[in-house]
C-alpha cells in the first residue's frame, strides 16, 4: 500500500490529508486483515487527519475499506474506453474526434472512500 500527500485532489482539503494511491490486490497470496494492518501501521506512523482512496468498481467491491471504517462518499461516474481494432485504449478527451467512429466501452467507474481521523 502506498500513500501520497496530494494537493490536487478535491476530496482532500488539509495539509495532513493523505491518499492511498496504490494497493497490491492481485497477487496469488491472501493476507487476512492485510489492508487493516497496513492502514493501522500508516496511521500510527504518520497520524493523518484524513485518508482518502478510490476503489475501482470494475474489479473490487470496496468491502475491505468498509471493514477498516472508511466511509463511502460517492462515485466518480462511469469510465470510458475506446475499442480501436483489437486494442482497448483509455478515453483521451484531446483525441475525441480521432475516436468518434469507434466502439465505446463503458465501465462502472470508481467508488470514493474517506477515513476521517481528526474530529473537526
Amino acid at each position: 500500500m502506498s500513500f501520497s500527500k496530494t494537493h490536487y485532489n478535491k476530496n482532500l482539503k488539509n495539509d495532513n490529508d493523505w491518499e492511498i494511491i496504490r494497493g497490491c490486490p492481485g497477487s496469488n497470496t491472501t493476507v487476512i486483515g492485510g489492508v487493516s494492518k497496513l492502514l493501522k501501521h500508516f496511521i500510527d506512523d504518520y497520524t493523518p487527519d484524513n485518508i482518502f482512496s478510490y476503489c475501482d468498481f470494475n474489479k473490487f467491491s470496496g468491502k475491505s475499506y468498509e471493514k477498516c471504517s472508511m466511509k463511502f462518499i460517492g462515485y466518480t461516474g462511469p469510465n470510458k474506453w475506446i475499442l480501436v481494432g483489437e486494442k482497448v485504449i483509455n478515453r483521451n478527451p484531446k483525441k475525441y474526434k480521432d475516436y468518434k467512429n469507434y466502439f465505446t466501452i463503458w465501465g462502472a467507474g470508481s467508488k470514493k472512500y474517506l477515513l476521517a481521523l481528526k474530529e473537526e
